[in-house]
């Protein structure tokens, strides 16, 4: 038999045998009524079963010294009931403060019933009460889903949803939306602290990858005060990708089979809501790569054109401007989702917090995409902070891809700021090239233009070729000698240029003595024919070390 999913004590005090009924103590309990027993004598212990309501009168209580008045109460705890109703007249007045002290601590509630109330009737009402529930939530899902869908056709949201959803199964729901870490949560009148709890058992799902990015749902139990609570966590997927999470717990009411199947109803509902506003957002962005692409284009005709449309598209009147460019690669080539998916899935992602810096700091800008990767354009005040913004947001994309994005690497750029909109593809170019280095080194210092030192001259658009080439003049005899050499050779020419050439510095920072390391400069000499006592040729293998440090020989024939 299907289990009940049972009454909370608030709902207990809607039926007429407890109209005039008062809480004693214990507050609204931990877990729901599912069956109410009665007691005629304290064997009943032995056969009751958790999540019960014992309802019994106070006739052997009077009798029965403090000490087993208390550890009567205590074995009813737990034994896991989830109330108790006494009538304690005419037998005693009230409960002694120790055992008040004790429910109260443990949140076993204890209501009083009035004396012209029958136990009998009392258990009528709550078993009548038990069965219509019952009735209720069987409910078919696809009614249940009638019901959402006609919420969202008078305007409704997750909000609603959430909202309905939370009242089925009479139990705290948290739906979060992982593209932007929004959360819609209906805590059922939790207290803080056991909202507290419950986020803290969502963290652990939350931190691990392998379950948050598992395309099932997953089910777990923690414990609290000895109260076993299940977790059912459904994600929203859509065009095969997670896009949030929707999350009950066993808190007053056990979930069965019957309530993850109308979690599955509503997760259904939610990822068609997500569509929607997805879609919205994918024809903005669209748009807005058409502007930008005129924005930035040779041709003075498109500029033009975009200049006039600019303050449709958020570019009015800016102190000063810059661009951000993305790129996703992709690391393991068993990924399903191709790229240019990844960066429309990105972007959704990104936009929320895109759009909160942008309210914080009074920018001006848009987001658009381009081959594999994404384009941010920002106008700032002059009061704000570009490089500290756009710090923000290259750490937020590169959190997001690490965290989201499993089997691709994002390689960002920024450019320097341009005090005019019609200057704005010189910051791309630069950004462009930022990102060229930063793939290269995977050095997340060097993201931004300015940062960029002798980089801002080396591997210009088209120009790695040569500059391998040109590793391969300096460094090639080198290359092919020897490899043990060759590893030796390049630490010594780096300490070389680390310590302007100093030899006892150099053999210090090799842990070599003094001759060794004349040796292995000799040696270098001789295999490469260059001399680093020669001012010519030492910048040539100084600017060779620095090309050969992002552009090893392996790569050489990658490139075009």
């Amino acid at each position: 038999m299907e289990e009940l999913q049972g009454l909370t004590v608030q709902q207990l005090f809607a039926l007429p045998a407890l109209s005039d009924a008062k809480l004693l103590a214990g507050g609204p309990g931990k877990t729901a009524i599912r069956l109410i027993n009665i007691m005629a004598d304290p064997e009943i212990l032995e056969w009751i079963d958790e999540g019960q309501m014992l309802a019994m009168t106070g006739y052997n209580l009077p009798g029965w010294s403090l000490e087993k008045r208390l550890a009567f109460f205590k074995s009813c705890h737990e034994k896991g009931l989830s109330a108790m109703a006494i009538k304690l007249r005419p037998y005693m007045e009230r409960l002694d403060p120790p055992i008040l002290d004790y429910l109260n601590e443990v949140g076993l509630p204890v209501i009083e019933v009035s004396p012209m109330v029958p136990i009998s009737q009392l258990i009528r009402e709550v078993t009548d009460a038990l069965f219509e529930q019952k009735n209720h939530r069987a409910e078919r899902p696809e009614a249940v889903h009638q019901r959402f869908m006609d919420i969202i056709l008078s305007g409704g949201g997750p909000f609603e949803i959430t909202g309905i959803l939370a009242g089925y199964l009479q139990n705290p729901v948290v739906f979060e939306m992982s593209y932007s870490l929004d959360m819609v949560k209906d805590w059922r009148s939790l207290t803080k602290e056991e909202q507290e709890f419950l986020m803290k058992d969502y963290g652990r799902f939350t931190a691990d990858r392998a379950k948050r990015n598992a395309h099932r749902i997953t089910e777990s139990e923690t414990t609290r005060q000895g109260h076993r609570i299940r977790r059912i966590t459904i994600p929203i997927i859509l065009r095969e990708n997670i896009y949030g999470y929707l999350t009950s717990w066993s808190w007053y009411a056990p979930l069965n089979s019957h309530d993850r199947s109308i979690m599955e109803v509503a997760a259904t509902v939610m990822s068609l809501l997500l569509m929607q506003s997805l879609s919205v957002r994918e024809v903005e962005v669209k748009y807005a790569s058409e502007f930008f692409e005129d924005l930035i284009s040779e041709d003075p005709a498109k500029r033009t054109r975009a200049m006039e449309l600019r303050t449709y598209f958020d570019v009015r009147s800016a102190r000063s401007y810059g661009v951000l460019l993305t790129e996703l690669r992709l690391q393991n080539e068993y990924v399903q989702e191709n790229v240019s998916l990844a960066v429309r899935r990105l972007i959704h992602f990104l936009s929320p917090s895109l759009e909160r810096l942008k309210f914080r700091h009074a920018l001006e800008g848009i987001i658009s995409t381009r081959a594999n990767g994404l384009q941010v354009l920002l106008g700032f005040p002059a009061t704000a902070d570009p490089q500290g913004v756009f710090q923000e947001l290259c750490q937020e994309i590169l959190r997001l891809v690490a965290e989201s994005f499993p089997g691709f690497a994002a390689d960002v750029g920024v450019g320097r700021m341009k005090q005019s909109h019609t200057k704005i593809r010189e910051s791309y170019e630069e950004a462009a090239h930022a990102r060229t280095i930063h793939r290269l080194s995977g050095d997340s210092r060097r993201i931004f233009y300015e940062d960029l030192g002798i980089y801002q001259l080396l591997f210009q658009e088209g120009s790695q070729a040569q500059m391998a080439d040109f590793c391969d003049s300096v460094f090639g005899p080198l290359e092919d000698y020897d490899e043990k050499m060759k590893e030796q050779l390049y630490t010594t020419l780096k300490a070389y240029f680390k310590t302007g050439g100093n030899l006892r510095e150099m053999a210090r920072e090799l842990y070599l003595h003094y001759n060794s390391v004349l040796y292995r400069l000799n040696r270098f000499r001789e295999i490469t024919g260059r001399d680093l006592r020669e001012e010519d040729q030492r910048l040539d293998v100084a600017m060779a070390l620095r090309i050969r440090e992002l552009l090893p020989r392996s790569k050489k024939e990658e490139l075009s």
